[in-house]
């Protein structure tokens, strides 16, 4: 029979199987870092199947394994085209030590014991399909970059092809957003944590943002009304399709915050299709076209072209303030 008291705690656990980290130093993921786990083996590469995967043209598919066992850390070359280095030397096998420094195309990665290393790390959670770093220094932080290095359509690829789940919280200029995945399925959308404004439109908004940060944290509740229902991939290609042609749609557009009005002839709402309809409502509640861009439940590529054809027709009057 075993006492349950006198078992070791979790950290005891955490600090006897955690041995160190991958600290990238350079690369498009500059300042992340892999948990390195006693018994694990870690491949990293361009495909997807490999366990940190790194979108670099010099880098192979299947590029550097690196061989966590009991005597020490090995890094192995997996036939790659450009090579991997250690140390500023070729190697097609090498002994890896504290301070060493490993180069695979542009990205160079420094091992860290953990005498050095952070090493309150949830052992469980450490097996990347991405890159799960630790600088990433709790528990339900496992992911962090920049929008910069990492495009938000690229993260949302990658999210959904490895299976994440979590919230990415966004930071940015602009606002800050978050979105929630299970198992790779995107499940909702918010900006700036405004319940009035549609996952959907939520979502296309975010994907036009270019600059920030972010970063993975345990995923929260969504409730039945705010869930998004068609796959990742579906709202991804619809996304960007909604971002070019809004993009261009405002380079002939007037400017926003150019108030809208009806003119005194008045309006007769079952004249319109409903996308006018909805527009029209409001816009008798504000006053530019931004307004109506936010207080509209329609994207913003809907209602641009709802209030482009309302102008076309006359049942709008636009004037720069």
């Amino acid at each position: 029979m075993v006492d349950n008291s006198e078992q070791p705690s979790n950290t005891a656990t955490r600090s006897s199987a955690f041995l160190g980290v991958l600290h990238f130093l350079s690369g498009r993921y500059q300042g992340l870092e892999v948990p390195l786990i006693q018994g694990q083996h870690i491949t990293i590469g361009r495909s997807y199947k490999a366990d940190v995967v790194l979108l670099e043209p010099d880098i192979s598919r299947e590029h550097l394994r690196i061989v966590i066992a009991n005597d020490g850390l090995i890094a192995e070359d997996l036939g790659s085209t450009n090579g991997s280095f250690v140390n500023g030397r070729k190697i097609e096998f090498a002994e890896l030590k504290a301070g060493d420094r490993i180069l695979i195309g542009k990205t160079v990665i420094e091992l860290l014991t953990q005498d050095t290393a952070v090493r309150d790390i949830n052992v469980s959670d450490a097996k990347t399909a991405f890159i799960q770093p630790t600088a990433v220094r709790r528990r339900e932080k496992s992911m962090v970059g920049s929008i910069e290095e990492i495009p938000l359509a690229d993260l949302l690829q990658l999210m959904s092809t490895s299976g994440k789940t979590g919230v990415l919280h966004l930071k940015t200029p602009k606002g800050c957003g978050k979105l929630n995945f299970d198992k790779g399925r995107l499940i909702s959308a918010s900006l700036d944590d405004n319940p009035n404004m549609a996952p959907t439109k939520s979502l296309f908004r975010i994907l036009r943002w270019n600059s920030g940060s972010f970063e993975l944290s345990r995923p929260e509740p969504v409730l039945p009304e705010r869930e998004l229902r068609a796959t990742t991939q579906a709202l991804l290609m619809e996304g960007m399709r909604q971002l070019d042609e809004f993009t261009g749609l405002l380079q002939r557009f007037p400017p926003l915050h150019s108030t809208l009005r009806v003119p005194a002839m008045g309006v007769e709402l079952e004249d319109l299709e409903p996308r006018e309809q909805q527009i029209l409502k409001s816009v008798s509640q504000s006053s530019s076209i931004r307004d109506v861009l936010n207080h509209c439940q329609l994207t913003d590529l809907d209602i641009l072209q709802g209030v482009e054809k309302l102008l076309l027709e006359g049942y709008l009057l636009a004037s720069a303030v």
